[in-house]
């Protein structure tokens, strides 16, 4: 049923389609980054082990173990690029309410290797350098058709590769960092009205070519906003991620395959994440106000949780060992709000502002005195609130490094302020502190130079609890427009390390990925940032 609805609304657009051509408008942005880090990653964003995985055996740590690309620490070098992003995109417009859209995009480093290995200009001994390989430089960003005022009423659809962008990006936007963007392959249908809009989407992220939806991995959204009240917006919204891939972790000869069925132990349902959100945006006299609160819940991945098999246990060779959580379920909460106020009488119109946010973790990697006694026990999975696709970042130093909605299981309390120095030229400075929410539980032991050492390896169950503090953080910019079309920005953000970056805790990747450095030295970011549109 669900093919032959979609087959009809594409059917129905291409008919639109044959509409005659009227008007094509070309465009497009170029923007420059150049960006540096200081004490923060590890030499090439390369994985570091923190702590033998074999001697913490029976304990589901995820998918990156025990590994971490922070150091925060001054050892190594530094880290600094400046990169490009270039689009340019074709509107065409038709008759009868009708447009095709389409954007390619080039995303690069200045003086990167290319795909061939070879680099661009760049060997000045024998100046017989190959030139840059483009085969891979220039991709198809977005691509829809769309037609509008559907059969005399005020609904639009959208039909193709596109961007997604609710809520001011806070769970689901196009962009993973200023420079990356994300968009998602699907439909998309629009009810507006005067006072309120409903968006309704289905966008397939994984293809596994079986039947319709098996293995899939599918994005469904419901998205309501109501404007019906003056200086107040009020949306709500239901957001669903199934994941059909079919889980089959085990394949230890016909016996165990038989045990394994009878018993459920290779059972995995699919994955169905579910989030219920609010958002508030509104303003009174010179107050304005944001509110984002979201609920998640529904089955796991398990597959990202497989217990560790050590040498320092005589129970990790149990038949249970080899098992992933299949209970594992979402119960999580995220939220954001900030008040700010402006001083819209003075002549710079500064704006003050207070906020906060707050995204639930489960730590569940520690185990017990009777967890490590019972041949039988099967460890838990360690849940975080899932940032899905947010295009909204709290720190550019652990934030945004591998895209946006990196961290989670943490809380943070901010304050700032902006001011328009001039009509061009407008200053920032945001002050925060952040937390974590559920620290790891490491073997209880002592640091030898950056790195954790048991006191008795064979004891997995004595545990002591890293501290929660990230740290505090200070960032400055200024913001200079030179015309509506072009801007520069330049800023620093110091991330004064608390210890709980240095002893290390499961924040990072939706609480996927450590964040463990081997001493608390302070991080810096500092960037210059550039674009042009057309």
């Amino acid at each position: 049923m669900r093919g032959l609805i979609i087959g009809a609304l594409a059917l129905t657009l291409m008919a639109s389609a044959l509409a005659d051509l009227q008007n094509v408008d070309i465009g497009g942005e170029i923007r420059i980054r150049g960006r540096y880090f200081g004490n923060g990653v590890t030499t090439g964003i390369g994985r570091e082990l923190r702590f033998p995985t074999a001697t913490v055996p029976e304990r589901a740590l995820g998918l990156f173990g025990l590994t971490s690309v922070y150091d925060a620490d001054n050892r190594g070098s530094d880290r600094t690029f400046v990169e490009q992003r270039t689009t340019l995109n074709i509107t065409a417009d038709f008759t009868d309410q009708v447009t095709a859209f389409i954007e390619f995009e080039s995303w690069g480093l200045w003086g990167e290797t290319n795909a061939l290995g070879n680099e661009f200009r760049s060997n000045y001994i024998t100046g017989v350098d190959s030139r840059a390989w483009t085969g891979d430089d220039v991709e198809v960003f977005q691509a829809y058709i769309e037609a509008k005022e559907m059969f005399g009423y005020p609904v639009s659809l959208r039909v193709g590769r596109q961007e997604l962008i609710f809520g001011e990006s806070w769970l689901v936007g196009s962009r993973v960092s200023p420079t990356l963007g994300i968009s998602y392959d699907g439909v998309r249908a629009t009810y507006a009205h005067e006072d309120f809009t409903v968006d309704a989407w289905w966008t397939k992220l994984a293809e596994r070519f079986t039947a319709f939806g098996d293995d899939d991995i599918d994005f469904y959204g419901v998205w309501g906003a109501y404007k019906g009240i003056d200086n107040l917006t009020i949306e709500l919204y239901y957001l669903l991620l199934h994941d059909g891939t079919d889980i089959r972790l085990t394949n230890r000869g016909l016996f165990w395959e038989w045990v394994e069925g009878v018993v459920g132990l290779d059972d995995y349902d699919s994955t169905y994440l579910q989030t219920l959100g609010l958002h508030l945006d509104g303003k009174a006299g010179n107050f304005d106000y944001d509110l984002q609160l979201a609920y998640q819940w529904g089955r796991a991945m398990p597959y990202l949780f497989n217990p560790t098999t050590g040498v320092f246990t005589l129970y990790t060779q149990t038949p249970f060992t080899f098992y992933a959580d299949n209970r594992a379920n979402y119960d999580a909460w995220g939220a954001d709000f900030e008040v700010g106020y402006t001083f819209a009488d003075t002549k710079m119109k500064p704006r003050v502002y207070v906020g906060g946010a707050y995204f639930s973790g489960d730590d569940n990697r520690d185990i017990s005195f009777w967890d490590w006694l019972n041949p039988f026990d099967k460890p838990e999975t360690s849940l975080a609130f899932n940032r899905i696709f947010s295009g909204v970042w709290y720190s550019a130093n652990i934030d945004i490094l591998g895209g946006a909605s990196a961290m989670t299981n943490f809380h943070q309390v901010r304050a700032g302020a902006t001011a328009q120095i001039t009509d061009a030229v407008t200053l920032g400075l945001n002050l925060a502190y952040f937390g974590i929410n559920d620290p790891f539980h490491w073997p209880a032991g002592f640091r030898l130079g950056g790195y954790h050492v048991p006191y008795a390896p064979t004891l997995s169950f004595w545990t002591e609890e890293a501290a929660d503090d990230i740290g505090y953080m200070a960032h400055a910019w200024l913001l200079y427009k030179y015309s509506k079309d072009w801007w520069v920005r330049i800023g620093w953000e110091r991330l004064f390390t608390g210890d709980g970056v240095r002893d290390g805790s499961f924040v990072l990747k939706n609480g996927h990925e450590l964040l463990a450095g081997t001493d608390d030295d302070d991080m810096d970011y500092i960037y210059f940032d550039t674009q042009i549109k057309f």
